[in-house]
This record gives structure tokens, sequence and C-alpha cells, in this order.
């Protein structure tokens, strides 16, 4: 993971997650299962959904599931996806 957030990125990327009102990254933790299960859910995303699923399952090493113009991630991973996409520029 540390080799993904911390290795050069190429300036154009196959996918963009565009930000809130106030200018946050769209990234939501969800429960279900009242609460036995969590997921964290990036939504707003743009482009290429399969290479978004593929970087965001490298960085989190969890399985990743693609919906319309979002993401959803098994487990917690709010502050690596945020410090990742911070880091890309996104």
């Amino acid at each position: 993971m540390r080799n993904v957030i911390e290795g050069s990125h190429p300036t154009n990327h196959a996918f963009s997650v565009l930000r809130t009102a106030n200018g946050e990254l769209p990234v939501y933790k969800v429960y279900k299962n009242n609460g036995k299960i969590v997921n964290t859910v990036v939504k707003h995303v743009r482009g290429d959904l399969n290479e978004c699923r593929k970087t965001l399952a490298e960085v989190c090493e969890s399985p990743v599931k693609l919906h319309m113009g979002s993401v959803e991630i098994r487990g917690i991973h709010t502050w690596k996806i945020k410090e990742y996409l911070e880091s890309i520029g996104l």
C-alpha cells in the first residue's frame, strides 16, 4: 500500500472523484445488517470505473463492488482512500 501512495503518479488519470459542495471528498462509511457490516463508499466517481476498482482494491487490500457512479469497499478504509485521492491530486 505504501508504494501506491508514495509512488509517482501520472498527471492523467482514468477516473476522477468530484468533490462535495463543501469541498470535501465524498468518502463515507455505510452500516448494514444493524451495524454488523461496515463498508466504505466513494461517491461521484467519473471515468473508468474498472480502473478505479483496481486501484482502490490495491490501496485498501479489500474487495471492491461497482455501483452506478460509486464504488463500495468492504471494511472501513475512509482515511486510506482520502489520503490516496489527495496524493494523486483529486
